[in-house]
């Protein structure tokens, strides 16, 4: 489970998070919105998701 507070609006926070999901090839499962102020968001990630931003950041560092 991940949880996190932001400092920008909650409908710009939620789109941030919709396409990042959607860069690493993963899927939103389901999202529940409790009210103006807070929202869930349940993602499904690739197994591989998190390798490719790590072996990016290494070459970039080379």
């Amino acid at each position: 489970m991940l949880q996190a507070a932001t400092l920008p609006e909650r409908r710009t926070a939620t789109s941030f998070v919709f396409d990042t999901v959607n860069r690493f090839g993963g899927w939103i499962g389901d999202v529940r919105v409790y009210s103006n102020m807070m929202n869930t968001v349940r993602p499904t990630l690739p197994a591989g998701a998190f390798v490719r931003p790590i072996e990016h950041r290494s070459s970039a560092a080379s």
